[in-house]
């Protein structure tokens, strides 16, 4: 089982792309910016994105 991660303030998902690296599964990702989450989104399907807007 891999360990669970949580990326916030999470840009199109640098932090993420490293997380999956390391060996954890990002779960959810925190990011205020629509365009940002958006494509935080497309570049992280299976990860839910979580955006005030």
């Amino acid at each position: 089982m891999r360990p669970v991660a949580v990326d916030l303030f999470a840009g199109a998902g640098g932090m993420s792309l490293g997380f999956e690296q390391a060996g954890f599964d990002v779960c959810s990702a925190v990011e205020i910016d629509p365009i940002h989450a958006c494509v935080h989104h497309f570049n992280f399907p299976r990860s839910a994105v979580m955006s005030p807007s």
